[in-house]
C-alpha cells in the first residue's frame, strides 16, 4: 500500500502510520469477503480499494475536517469515505447511514472489527434519520450519492450551522442549480476543491482520475419541511 502510505504522511505522525495502513489492509481483505455475498462494491482488486476507495475517501480531509468533528457519512455503502477517515482520524465522532441492511450490517461489523466502539450505524436513509440529529454535525460527507442538488437536501440538514458539507465528485459533474437549492436549504457553496488520483499499477498506470469536492457552507438552519418524504428529493428535485 505504498501509494495509500504517501497519502497518510500528509495527514497524520509518522509513528502513527503503520497501525493505519494495518486497519486499511483489514478493511480492504473485509470488504473483498463480504462482497462475496453482499453487493458492496464493484470495485474488487487490492490496487483499485486503495486508490479508489480509500485515497478518494481520504481527500476530505484537505476540505478542512478537524480530527476532533463529528462526521456524518450519507449513503456510506461499505463505509466509505467514513471508516477511511475514521483510520486517518480516530478521535472523530463518526456516524453512518446506509439504507440497504446487509451494507449496514457490514459498515458495523467492519467498525467493531477495526475497535471503533464509537462508530455509529443509521440503517436508514437520510430523510429518515432520527430527528435529532438535525443541525448537530460539524461536517456531512457523501460519495456517487445523488446529483449535486438532490445530495444537497439529503445532506445540509444534518450540518450544523457553521459547518460543511463535502460532496464528492468527477471532475466532470456539473453542479447546475446547485447554488439555488442550497440557498434553499441554508447553505452557500463555498468551494470546489480539485484534486487527482494516482493511477492505478494493476491498470497500466492509466490516470490520474480528476476529482473534486464541493464544499457547502451551512449558513443558517434548514427549513424543517427538509428533507422531504423518502424519495422526494430525487423525484421531484428542488431545481
Amino acid at each position: 500500500m505504498k501509494l495509500l502510505e504517501e497519502v497518510l504522511k500528509k495527514h497524520i505522525a509518522p509513528p502513527d502510520i503503520p497501525a493505519a495502513l494495518e486497519r486499511f489492509r483489514f478493511l480492504r481483505e473485509e470488504i473483498k469477503k463480504r462482497n462475496e455475498t453482499v453487493n458492496l462494491t464493484a470495485i474488487t482488486g487490492d490496487d483499485g480499494i486503495e486508490v479508489r476507495h480509500f485515497i478518494d475517501s481520504l481527500a476530505a480531509i484537505d476540505a478542512g475536517i478537524g480530527p476532533d468533528d463529528s462526521l456524518l457519512d450519507v449513503g456510506a455503502g461499505a463505509g466509505l469515505p467514513g471508516l477511511a477517515i475514521k483510520i486517518a482520524l480516530p478521535r472523530l465522532k463518526l456516524s453512518l447511514a446506509e439504507s440497504v441492511q446487509k451494507k449496514a450490517a457490514f459498515i458495523a461489523d467492519a467498525a467493531r472489527a477495526l475497535g471503533f466502539d464509537d462508530v455509529s450505524v443509521y440503517p436508514v436513509r437520510s430523510e429518515d434519520l432520527p430527528p435529532e440529529l438535525r443541525e448537530t454535525f460539524d461536517t456531512v460527507c457523501a460519495r456517487a450519492l445523488a446529483k449535486p442538488p438532490v445530495a444537497a437536501e439529503l445532506m445540509l440538514p444534518w450540518a450544523k450551522v457553521g459547518g460543511r458539507c463535502l460532496l464528492y465528485a468527477a471532475s466532470s459533474v456539473k453542479s447546475d442549480g446547485l447554488s439555488r437549492v442550497c440557498a434553499e436549504l441554508g447553505g452557500e457553496v463555498s468551494a470546489e476543491i480539485d484534486y487527482a488520483l494516482p493511477p492505478e499499477p494493476s491498470r497500466g498506470g492509466d490516470g490520474p482520475s480528476a476529482r473534486k469536492i464541493i464544499v457547502i457552507r451551512k449558513i443558517r438552519p434548514s427549513p424543517v419541511k427538509y428533507p422531504r418524504r423518502a424519495g422526494l428529493a430525487a423525484k421531484a428535485p428542488l431545481i
